[in-house]
């Protein structure tokens, strides 16, 4: 005879809670190269992820998770789209795709978009 659990038992533990407000600031920018200001966003992401930085919590976003997000919005150009800190896309994001970005806002370029 098979014993019946209940919806908390099958569901397992609980993952850690998100802390209710973040130290820094709360979002980050993700801007079009080709729109004029004030209104350049695509859309704006949360900074949920974070990293032990010199004794101290650093929250940013996960960068392949924001350049997805971007080509994904762009019409999925999956291979010619990356971050930049600069319209023109002269500055562009070095860190590793797992690494987090902190800056408050990042440019998509797309190559051969003639910006």
């Amino acid at each position: 005879m098979a014993t019946e659990m209940s919806p908390t038992q099958l569901a397992g533990p609980r993952p850690p809670s998100l802390p209710q407000t973040f130290p820094q600031f709360d979002e980050i920018r993700c801007l079009h190269p080709g729109y004029e200001c004030p209104m350049p966003v695509l859309f704006i992401l949360p900074r949920v992820d974070c990293e032990t930085f010199e004794g101290g919590l650093v929250y940013g976003l996960h960068h392949k998770t924001a350049l997805t997000a971007c080509q994904i919005v762009a019409g999925n150009v999956f291979d010619a789209g990356y971050l930049a800190l600069d319209r023109a896309g002269l500055q562009r994001v070095t860190t590793s795709l797992d690494d987090l970005l902190t800056e408050d806002s990042y440019y998509f370029v797309v190559d051969g978009n003639g910006l």
